[in-house]
């Protein structure tokens, strides 16, 4: 059996009663068959000792001494994976709920074993999230936070965001985020090629990276010349076209509720996909293609009954939910041939696997929680998404583990793997993952920076979490803009 919770001496701002919390000196997972993604290897029947939030040792357990004192974790028959990370995570709390509720909404990612996320529209209060967390008063996932959206137009009800239409303004906006603290300068929609410019010369000088969208004034050509690192696939497709096709109009960003966006799916050339691939490998651009949104929300789709019957549903109110679901009803209401939305899934995931063989990295991400697909759920799902689109369960896991770690840490990462020195931000599964990427989901416990926590501990949290969540009501002016 997994040994019993505990805690660091710590201030925990989790939605559960204060835990016991025990005194140790050092932590020892034992008989544990490790998959550190150093490399593409396991190794069987070994010992980690973690010591405050850092490994110390590493190695086969009848060979590594376990400390004096030490609690020690049993975790024979069950494998270790670095803590999961989800580039691409947004919160009910940005935009739809209160934002006292983002610690019952992070206690969800941690609980499905998401250690580190990455929240792509800033806003004041995940800059606190963040600190808070990094200095232990509040338990929950790494954040790495980008700054507001920068747009060509605000949209919605709330909108965590700048509208940006020149280049100063788009200059003005960039130094702003980086006098804020952010990481991170995202951009969305409608940006124009004078925007984009403005928005990367500045972000280098003021020594920030750019994510986000592509949009069709940009074009790839110069995404890739700029060495962003790009969401979702964005003009991916679109570059599949041959020359002289009749194509104005992509499926990328909001080409997907257009049906001219659907029709330039006639004019893609599969043939062309390797190129593509090595284009964007030799452009040293990273990609997040968030597959299982896209694939589920335009090309699959669910049913109404399967997003009821989701563990997702009860960590949101009903009035919550039916919010999410409106972009769902309305894409029904304009459904594209099935055929072209098979197309869309089978181009899609031929680029991602062309992506890995060409050595262009791939990350995992979620984008939830759009259309009922939750965080911390919804992250595992992605790496099923990507198994399914030709990866290996070794390249899944890897674009859940170790290269967005790499990308966060700029070469240079103190997590993502398993190894000596490392940042103790480890999960405890019942099943290989290498034989099946499904078996991410059969979380034994979880380690956030040296803080364990075991199946029943998590399942309080989740707990907790959904009797918060599931009552939280919409913000008055998103039911006053319906």
């Amino acid at each position: 059996m997994i040994g019993a919770p505990i805690l660091a001496a710590v201030a925990l701002a989790i939605p559960v009663p204060p835990p016991v919390v025990k005194t140790v000196d050092a932590i020892a997972i034992v008989h544990v068959d490790v998959i550190p993604m150093d490399t593409e290897r396991v190794l069987r029947d070994y010992t980690v000792v973690v010591r405050g939030d850092r490994i110390e040792a590493l190695g086969p357990a009848a060979g590594t001494s376990v400390p004096d004192g030490a609690m020690v974790i049993d975790a024979r028959d069950k494998w270790l994976i670095p803590g999961l990370v989800d580039m691409h995570a947004h919160l009910l709390s940005d935009d739809r709920i209160a934002e006292r509720h983002a610690p019952a909404e992070l206690a969800v990612i941690l609980a499905n074993g998401v250690t580190t996320a990455r929240i792509p529209i800033g806003r004041p209060g995940h800059l606190e999230l963040r600190e808070r967390i990094a200095d232990g008063r509040l338990l929950g996932p790494d954040l790495w936070v980008a700054g507001p959206q920068l747009a060509g137009r605000s949209f919605g009800a709330v909108f965590n965001g700048r509208a940006v239409t020149n280049g100063d303004e788009a200059e003005a906006a960039v130094r702003e985020i980086a006098a804020a603290g952010y990481d991170f300068v995202k951009l969305t929609f409608l940006i124009s090629r004078e925007v984009f410019d403005a928005v990367v010369r500045t972000a280098d000088e003021v020594g920030l990276r750019v994510i986000g969208h592509v949009g069709p004034d940009v074009g790839l050509d110069r995404a890739l010349e700029a060495g962003i690192q790009i969401e979702h696939l964005d003009e991916y497709l679109e570059a599949l076209a041959l020359e002289g096709a009749p194509v104005t109009h992509g499926i990328s960003g909001l080409g997907v509720w257009r049906p001219e966006g659907w029709e330039s799916l006639d004019h893609a050339d599969e043939s062309r996909i390797p190129a593509l691939a090595r284009a964007v490998a030799d452009a040293g651009v990273w990609s997040t293609p968030t597959q299982h949104f896209l694939v589920t929300a335009f090309g699959e789709l669910r049913s109404d009954e399967a997003i009821l019957e989701s563990p997702d549903v009860r960590f949101v109110s009903p009035e919550v939910r039916d919010e999410l679901l409106l972009g769902h009803r309305q894409f029904r209401e304009r459904l594209p041939s099935e055929e072209r939305r098979r197309r869309f899934v089978a181009l899609r995931s031929a680029v991602i696997r062309a992506l890995a063989d060409a050595g262009a990295p791939i990350m995992a991400g979620s984008d939830s929680p759009e259309w009922m697909l939750l965080y911390g759920f919804t992250l595992h799902r992605e790496l099923q998404a990507l198994s399914d689109a030709g990866l290996t369960s070794w390249e899944a896991l890897r674009a859940g583990t170790a290269t967005p770690a790499a990308w966060l840490g700029d070469g240079n990462p103190d997590f993502g793997t398993i190894a000596v020195g490392k940042r103790a931000d480890l999960v405890i599964l019942d099943a290989d993952p290498l034989a099946s990427i499904a078996n991410t989901s059969r979380i034994a416990g979880v380690m956030a920076r040296g803080n364990w926590l075991d199946a029943d501990r998590l399942a309080a949290m989740m707990d907790a979490s959904a009797e918060e969540l599931g009552g939280a009501p919409l913000r008055p002016e998103i039911k006053e803009g319906r």
